[in-house]
């Protein structure tokens, strides 16, 4: 019928727009499906809004969802700046120093508002690379907008304020099960939960009494591959004895928090759910010991800490966190106490 071959029309030319931009960005070797997603959506309004839903939407497919959610509180931030039609030629220098004056005048931090603008430069990185923005109105670098990086809270506790967390007499299971698992977390390299909910039977070396695991934040972009290797300390074989899953084939987690078969958008949701719950018992027995109002953030930053006083080499100590550069690794020093510098 007429209608039958019109729509084969409309679709033959939709497939041959795309084929004919991935070739030339195959061509040109700057082929990326975020890439493709740029120009498609160029068709449609070429907005710096739409460039974000196709990134965060490519993200959500990959299992990114932490990495996805991020992108979407970028965008959100920018829509209540400029609204929800922000082209990619309003981007200039002059548009990035008002946006991060109206940020500031919500009291946003440095460290927010160089998040945000990381994502963003990542979009208009793509934007470049595919040829939707020119590189002489590329706004970020050198003599143009350099996104300031913020010194970020000090997340520290010494290691004598840690000991009392750790010798706090809880008065219900529940108190003691959270407040162990945040010290599970200080004592595991300052590992994050999603790390430790992911971790397997199979990771521990009974031999050598260690477990390992890469960082699940990093494994997908670090070129460097860092396996983080834990030694299992007393406190924490006991933890794991009293808390673990205890059923122990190799395949399944040492902790019961997640099924072995789980969605990443599940994964994430009961990772959050059980952040929440240590954050809330770990609050309570922080202000008991009129301490300050930690989280399990403290803890990464913390271990790091405790280790750069010990005077530890900055290479160890990046290694037992995961990191890749030692750069990345001063970013969770704290300050010297005056008691320290003396």
């Amino acid at each position: 019928s007429p209608k039958l071959i019109e729509a084969r029309g409309s679709i033959q030319a939709v497939f041959d727009n795309i084929k004919k931009h991935v070739k030339k960005l195959a061509e040109d070797d700057r082929f990326s499906f975020d890439a493709v997603n740029l120009i498609l959506g160029k068709a449609t309004g070429n907005t710096i809004n739409t460039a974000f839903k196709a990134k965060i939407a490519t993200l959500t497919e990959k299992g990114q969802i932490g990495t996805a959610g991020y992108y979407g509180c970028a965008l959100n931030s920018l829509e209540k700046y400029k609204g929800k039609g922000i082209k990619f030629m309003d981007v200039t220098v002059d548009w990035l120093n008002r946006y991060e004056t109206f940020m500031l005048k919500n009291d946003s931090s440095y460290t927010t508002i160089a998040m945000y603008l990381r994502a963003l430069r990542t979009i208009m990185n793509d934007a470049c690379k595919c040829g939707a923005i020119k590189e002489s109105h590329y706004p970020f670098g050198k003599d143009k907008y350099v996104i300031k990086e913020g010194e970020g809270r000090e997340l520290v506790l010494t290691l004598e304020e840690i000991g009392r967390i750790a010798r706090f007499e809880c008065t219900t299971p529940a108190y003691e099960k959270y407040r162990d698992l945040w010290m599970f977390s200080f004592l595991c390299n300052g590992a994050n939960m999603v790390d430790i909910c992911k971790i397997k039977y199979g990771d521990i070396d009974k031999n050598n009494n260690e477990l390992s695991f890469y960082r699940s934040k990093t494994i997908r972009t670090a070129q460097r591959k860092i396996k983080v290797i834990v030694p299992i300390l007393p406190p924490m074989g006991k933890i794991i004895e009293k808390w673990g899953n205890p059923d122990k084939d190799s395949k399944n987690h040492v902790f019961p928090f997640l099924p072995n078969e789980v969605s990443p958008v599940d994964e994430k949701r009961m990772v959050v759910t059980l952040t929440k719950h240590i954050n809330k018992h770990i609050k309570k027995i922080a202000a008991q010991l009129e301490l300050p109002d930690i989280s399990t953030y403290w803890c990464r930053h913390s271990f790091v800490t405790v280790l750069m006083k010990a005077r530890v080499p900055e290479s160890y100590i990046s290694e037992a966190v995961g990191h890749s550069t030692k750069t990345v690794t001063q970013g969770y020093f704290g300050r010297y106490t005056k008691e320290e510098r003396l």
